[in-house]
């Protein structure tokens, strides 16, 4: 008994997935898409801060480094010393307002996703 080989006449699979469906899964698709865009966004956004941020640590170190090189006294180290220590607690504090105003922006795109999955499921 001789079996058929012939792959090239083969014929596509029937498509059984409804139009209806196939709309509904590219809707989520582009809502998924749009979802991972904003996030991305966000991260490089946020990554660039982060960079800048590590920039302006590095600029205040040297800085210090060369003020107390340049001290003469005691006295000036000190000044040297507690002028950085303000500087960095200012950088502290932008770093907090950084991070919280970096996670509302994943918990908007998060929100705005869900939002967008409980309208697509319930049409």
């Amino acid at each position: 008994m001789a079996f058929d080989t012939d792959t090239t006449t083969k014929s596509p699979a029937p498509n059984y997935v409804p139009r209806v469906l196939g709309e509904l899964d590219k809707k989520q698709f582009e809502a998924a898409l749009g979802t991972q865009k904003e996030f991305l966004g966000a991260i490089e956004e946020a990554n660039m801060a982060w960079i800048a941020r590590a920039q302006s640590e590095i600029a205040l170190a040297y800085e210090l480094a060369g003020k107390l090189a340049a001290a003469r006294s005691i006295p000036d180290a000190a000044g040297a010393c507690q002028e950085c220590l303000t500087r960095q607690m200012q950088m502290f504090a932008e770093d907090g307002r950084r991070v919280l105003a970096d996670g509302e922006k994943f918990m908007r795109a998060a929100a705005r996703r869900l939002a967008n999955d409980s309208i697509d499921t319930s049409s």
